[in-house]
């Protein structure tokens, strides 16, 4: 992992990945950082950001070993792949639940977490 101005370049196992700096009104790199960088809860960056266009409006996703950080106008917000498999079932982004709105909730039974049109609980 190295820091740069505008960025975090991570290599794990060969092959990098980018976390970006400020995104939209949020940042994926703050909130990467504050989570504890790839030591954290997200892992290590495996894709680069993609812009997503849709519906629900446009913003950014980039994923991590432990699941996707999206950023919108809902704001910037991890993802955990407990809550993923529902979410891409119900459509992802694109879907009738549209953007996560705030921060998974997750304890032993499972994980809540609120988006524009709904939550998610996997309890």
């Amino acid at each position: 992992t190295q820091q740069f101005a505008g960025g975090t370049i991570v290599v794990p196992t060969g092959q990098a990945g980018f976390v970006t700096a400020a995104i939209l009104d949020a940042s994926i790199q703050h909130l990467y950082d504050s989570a504890g960088g790839s030591t954290g809860p997200f892992g290590r960056a495996v894709s680069v950001q993609t812009v997503v266009k849709d519906p629900n409006g446009n913003g950014i996703a980039q994923q991590f070993q432990n699941g996707i950080v999206h950023a919108s106008s809902a704001g910037t917000f991890f993802v955990p792949n407990a809550v993923m498999t529902a979410y891409s079932a119900r459509g992802w982004v694109r879907g009738p639940l549209g953007w996560p709105s705030g921060a998974a909730a997750c304890d032993a039974g499972g994980c809540v977490q609120p988006f524009q049109h709904g939550t998610i609980n996997t309890h």
